[in-house]
């Protein structure tokens, strides 16, 4: 089962509004983060996108 990028974002949105999408990708920038396989990689790269479109953030 796979999480669905549209509903995890509509989610946040819904639940917490004030979201900075911007903050959330700049917080990731740390050692301790890392993105364990392909399948991960491609699901964060699909939640960014989506989230750029709901928050105008350009790519």
């Amino acid at each position: 089962m796979s999480w669905s990028v549209d509903i995890l974002t509509e989610t946040i949105k819904q639940l917490a509004p004030g979201t900075s999408w911007r903050k959330v990708i700049e917080n990731l920038d740390h050692s301790g983060f890392e993105i364990p396989n392909k399948e991960s990689f491609s699901f964060f790269m699909r939640l960014y996108k989506t989230a750029c479109k709901v928050c105008s953030i350009t790519v």
